[in-house]
């Protein structure tokens, strides 16, 4: 979706240096940005997103701010002033409301950290929150979507527990790292 917003951009540029009188080559940068985030994201996966979150936030405002002082340098008529002004009001209020929701979420994550631990699953690395003691291990895995934290409520259902039977530690004794 990133790639297609700089095609646009592009298309604003070179169109309007091509039939217009008044070229706008400043949309090139816009182009730019959103082109080399949307790479970013293909190339290297959600793996980038941690950093990519603290990062376009303060890049968009500030690529905001530039494209409203290029286009207040240009002369443009009242009319393309109203279209153009909120196109580019669109990136400096989503980069106010991403970089609110990057600083509390990671406020939330100090704050509220998830239980349990990490655990190397085969070159995955996956979260455990072992509860209880006994056999058989039963594993709760939540369905459809949900989190973990919609089902840590229910109690297990099926026969009533039974004392082990086996000495061999289960993955939350010694997890493996």
């Amino acid at each position: 979706m990133l790639c297609g917003f700089a095609l646009g951009w592009v298309a604003l540029a070179a169109l309007s240096t091509r039939y217009t009188d008044r070229p706008q080559r400043w949309a090139a940068a816009p182009a730019l940005f959103l082109g080399v985030s949307g790479l970013l994201l293909i190339g290297f996966g959600p793996a980038a997103n941690p950093v990519l979150n603290w990062l376009w936030p303060p890049a968009a405002l500030a690529l905001a701010i530039w494209m409203s002082v290029r286009a207040h340098r240009d002369p443009l008529g009242r009319g393309r002033r109203w279209l153009l002004y909120p196109v580019i009001a669109l990136p400096a209020l989503a980069s106010v409301s991403g970089g609110y929701e990057t600083a509390r979420a990671a406020a939330d994550a100090r704050a509220h950290p998830m239980p349990g631990q990490r655990i190397d699953v085969g070159g995955h690395r996956l979260h455990l929150h072992c509860t209880g003691s006994g056999a058989p291990t039963v594993v709760f895995e939540p369905g459809a979507g949900n989190a973990a934290a919609s089902s840590a409520g229910s109690p297990p259902t099926g026969s009533p527990p039974r004392p082990a039977t086996r000495s061999a530690p289960g993955p939350c004794a010694d997890p493996v790292r």
